[in-house]
């Protein structure tokens, strides 16, 4: 696990790195022009880290983002 991350956003990376963002912006042409995908990707990653920290219950991670 990188330092500074959490195990949640490791898996997150993972997932993203083994789908490939090629591979997706290949699947989903609507992707491959401009910055879409890299926000929406953002965005999902924002979402999946809250949700960590609402099921986890670990406040110490909300303040340190």
């Amino acid at each position: 696990m990188a330092i500074g991350r959490t195990e949640d956003e490791d898996v997150y990376t993972s997932i993203v790195e083994f789908c490939g963002v090629e591979n997706i912006k290949e699947k989903f042409p609507a992707y491959k022009q401009g910055n879409d995908l890299e926000n929406l990707l953002g965005k999902f990653e924002r979402l999946f880290f809250w949700e960590y920290i609402e099921t986890s219950r670990d406040w110490n991670l909300e303040f340190s983002y």
